[in-house]
């Protein structure tokens, strides 16, 4: 079992990172601890619907059941829901606590409701009768609905899914997901693929599932993305996923064929999956916001009590990469569930290095990105570096640049902005053999040379892209004369630059 368990953590691991994510709340406001401080004051004010998830006190079926049986409640490896009259009384009471909703907000409609991975429900009311609604009795907190976009592949032979494959397990069975189901919480599946089974429903690879973005129960995939994350996990025909034997489910969570999901009906979908009985499930969406590890939040107490049932949830860490000195890998929402996997992006590919030659004493091997249409350096052969500023025009006069490489700086911004591609035309009308260009703030952007149409026709000199710290290090070392010769780094296997590590 420990090694299937394997099998379904590789399978979540390869799932390629989406997450291209939406702007929460710019300002938080509360004036009760019943009310989230995810909330903006214009949402609490307003007179416009927003959507909410209303949170009641008692605990849901699965910490229920753990603190009344004394052991974790194994949702995945029982044939009975648990508690059924727990989970009705859960219903009955948040029925009566929207039926208080109703009185205050007449037109309030009711979304989805939870009971098994969280004691709740989402609704849309008016803003301004959000503070009305915390102080209802049995409500213990509001929260606002958040939406969050996709995040995307890499091959089983990196992670040596195809070795995993040829072990066996303790009933000497081989390690190939066999027996196992796997929810694909996404855009849907393609459940007509043929590598995916061909059909949907009992024998076939997708057993079941239900589309909870348009509150229907076929999970046709209209995006793409679902599909996708489907076959990295279990594809079995041309195409081999990482556990080709393991069944899945399809829960669709976005609406027609868009890319954005709502909490409510993620929340929705993990509370089915561990009803289905799914032993993992994957989740590659979320926020652009710092992600949070706050057991509070309605998703990730979801995901906890999902994980208490057995049912275990990898989701994507975030694309954000650096993007600020204050929070250089922030790890999305909601990644930062406590119980929850968070997976991030390997960088396998080969990558143009800058190897310090000179002085003595400071060698080291900078690792850089060639521009969209740079052409390579000449491997082995020494050059000096010449300082040249953010390489405007006026950076190059009075230099020497013939055969050597030109070091600029990302930037300035405002009125003297530059493109790229003309720091790059500046240097090579300046007589440089190449150019480096560091960052000015931390991180690593890959540069784009074409900015109009015909400059993917152009012939530019050699031009790589490294990081603030590698940029200043360079600079460091110019009056100690500073040497550089080119080449190819090996596959990195390290986090990729882009992708979000922590913390929360």
């Amino acid at each position: 079992m420990k090694k299937k368990i394997l099998v379904l953590l590789l399978t979540i691991a390869m799932v390629s990172m989406l997450f291209v994510a939406k702007p929460i709340s710019a300002t938080a406001h509360s004036e009760t601890a019943k009310i989230s401080n995810e909330f903006t004051m214009n949402q609490l004010t307003t007179d416009d619907y927003v959507s909410v998830i209303v949170e009641l006190w008692k605990d849901p079926v699965i910490p229920f059941q753990i603190r009344n049986e004394g052991k974790p409640f194994l949702q995945s490896m029982l044939g009975a829901y648990g508690d059924m009259s727990y989970a009705e009384k859960l219903m009955l009471s948040q029925q009566k606590v929207f039926g208080e909703i109703k009185k205050l907000c007449p037109d309030a409609k009711k979304g989805y409701s939870y009971q098994y991975v969280y004691n709740g429900f989402a609704v849309r009311v008016r803003g301004n009768e959000v503070r009305k609604i915390s102080e209802i009795k049995g409500v213990k907190k509001v929260f606002p609905v958040r939406y969050l976009k996709i995040s995307g592949d890499f091959g089983n032979k990196v992670i040596g899914a195809p070795d995993l494959w040829e072990l066996k397990d303790s009933n000497g069975n081989p390690v190939d997901g066999k027996g196992m189901l796997i929810g694909i919480i996404d855009t849907g599946i393609d459940y007509k693929h043929p590598d995916l089974g061909g059909g949907f429903g009992p024998g076939y690879k997708v057993l079941g599932g239900y589309d909870f973005g348009d509150n229907d129960p076929d999970p046709m995939d209209q995006q793409g993305h679902g599909t996708h994350v489907a076959g990295i996990a279990a594809a079995n025909g041309k195409i081999k996923g990482v556990a080709p034997e393991a069944n899945l489910m399809a829960y669709k969570i976005v609406p027609g064929g868009q890319n954005s999901a709502s909490t409510g009906a993620i929340i929705a979908a993990i509370e089915q999956a561990v009803k289905d009985k799914c032993n993992a499930v994957n989740l590659s969406f979320g926020s652009g916001s710092l992600g949070t590890a706050d057991p509070d939040d309605p998703e990730n107490k979801a995901f906890d009590n999902a994980a208490d049932a057995g049912v275990l949830s990898a989701i994507a860490a975030g694309n954000q990469g650096a993007r600020s000195k204050s929070t250089p890998y922030p790890l999305g929402s909601p990644a930062g569930a406590p119980k929850a996997i968070a997976v991030a992006a390997a960088d396998d590919a080969a990558h143009p290095s800058i190897e310090v030659v000179a002085p003595r004493g400071f060698e080291k091997e900078i690792i850089g990105d060639y521009a969209d249409v740079s052409p390579p350096f000449p491997a082995d052969k020494e050059f000096d570096v010449v300082p040249c500023g953010y390489g405007s025009k006026t950076d190059f006069y009075g230099l020497d640049l013939r055969g050597k490489i030109a070091l600029v700086s990302r930037g300035p911004i405002g009125e003297n902005a530059l493109y790229f591609r003309d720091k790059v035309l500046n240097a090579e009308a300046a007589g440089a053999t190449g150019v480096i260009i560091y960052n000015n703030i931390p991180g690593i952007v890959s540069p784009t040379l074409v900015v109009n149409p015909d400059d993917a026709n152009k012939k530019f000199i050699p031009t790589i892209f490294i990081t603030e710290v590698d940029g200043r290090y360079l600079k460091k070392l110019l009056h100690r004369g500073l040497k550089i010769k080119f080449g190819v780094t090996k596959p990195l296997d390290t986090i990729a630059d882009f992708s979000s590590m922590g913390p929360t």
